[in-house]
């Protein structure tokens, strides 16, 4: 979409969620009035530029092929024409694509949903001279399943900024490098700590947004119901789902870290669940003396867990406080909550014999 309808859906966050939906009603429409099929569609939502700039725009991953259900059969090849043309079907997929856009933004102008800077008489002007313009969509196909797989990968979890795009960062400084299209080369730029946070804390999406979205026979409403008829289509077998990855591979694999792996160097194994009320018992809390009987340079031999010499009352608490945040992430790691099947919850036990 043009570069001036990036601050209204910056400003009006609510409005992102639908955005995938949208374009995958796109090409849904596209292919029913073209072959009449239904395809599966995979919609990767970004807000995130080469400059960290607010740039709202859709990574759309489309099957090259399509369930006909009038007839029953599978389309094997939709053919697309990337031509810069009106008549041409990217023309017509850009053309659909800015009229479901501009439409959705006047509907919300007057359900009165859309917050702007601008006044709603420059704001409707502003939406006019966007709907009367060329819009840039770019199409491509993958040259093999490992192709596609790279390509969705990549952008399903990819953070606004590389690692190795930092040039410095200190404490009053914060530089990293990024290509200008323009120029052909790459620039500089430099910014506080506080700004670089603040330009990316807008891209960090919004709580229970997914990082990619399922339309057309993915659908999760569609795909119980069609899949089966997919697969007879195709003469696939379907796999079945593969194992998920425990959490300590996880652990490993990433940190280089096994969490079950204690401090003496030996291997924790699972031999048994233990009722909850009986491991709180055996966290007893530290005895925290009165604060009357020590003071600096005394030391009171009365109470063993006491404060060591030169340690005050204050000092004690808080070491009593840390010595309890040590016991209970000791005990969280100690326990992992696992349902029965009978749905109620237990507790898995770890122990070095």
């Amino acid at each position: 979409m043009p570069d001036v309808l990036w601050p209204i859906f910056r400003q009006n966050r609510h409005l992102l969620h639908d955005l995938p939906a949208l374009g995958a009603a796109v090409i849904q429409q596209w292919a029913k009035l073209q072959y009449g099929v239904r395809v599966t569609i995979m919609v990767i939502p970004h807000t995130f530029g080469g400059h960290l700039n607010f740039n709202s725009h859709l990574h759309i991953l489309v099957s090259a092929g399509g369930l006909q259900e009038s007839e029953g059969r599978w389309v094997n090849s939709l053919l697309f024409n990337k031509e810069k043309d009106e008549g041409r079907d990217k023309g017509k997929l850009m053309r659909m694509w800015r009229f479901a856009v501009i439409a959705y933004l006047r509907a919300t102008l007057e359900a009165k949903v859309l917050t702007s800077d601008l006044s709603p008489q420059k704001l409707r002007t502003r939406l006019k001279e966007q709907y009367e313009r060329w819009w840039s969509i770019d199409i491509d196909h993958f040259a093999s399943k490992a192709h596609f797989l790279r390509y969705a990968g990549r952008y399903v979890r990819r953070p606004p900024i590389a690692q190795y795009r930092f040039v410095k960062v200190t404490d009053r400084e914060v530089r990293f490098w990024t290509k200008d299209k323009i120029q052909k080369r790459k620039v500089n730029i430099s910014c506080t700590p506080e700004e670089f946070v603040a330009t990316l804390a807008a891209h960090v999406p919004d709580r229970y947004r997914h990082a990619i979205r399922y339309f057309g026979l993915l659908a999760p409403g569609s795909k119980t119901r069609t899949s089966a008829a997919v697969f007879a289509l195709l003469g696939q077998q379907k796999r079945s789902r593969p194992r998920r990855l425990g959490w300590a591979f996880s652990r490993r694999r990433n940190f280089g870290v096994d969490p079950l792996i204690d401090r003496r160097g030996q291997a924790m194994h699972w031999i048994g669940r233990l009722s909850p009320l009986a491991q709180v018992g055996c966290l007893r809390p530290p005895e925290v003396p009165p604060s009357s009987q020590y003071r600096c340079g005394e030391t009171s031999h009365k109470q063993t867990s006491g404060p060591s010499r030169c340690e005050s009352a204050l000092a004690h608490t808080f070491r009593v406080a840390r010595d309890w945040g040590i016991i209970l992430w000791k005990a969280k790691m100690y326990f992992r909550i696992e349902f029965a099947s009978t749905g109620q919850p237990t507790r898995r036990r770890f122990c070095n014999n």
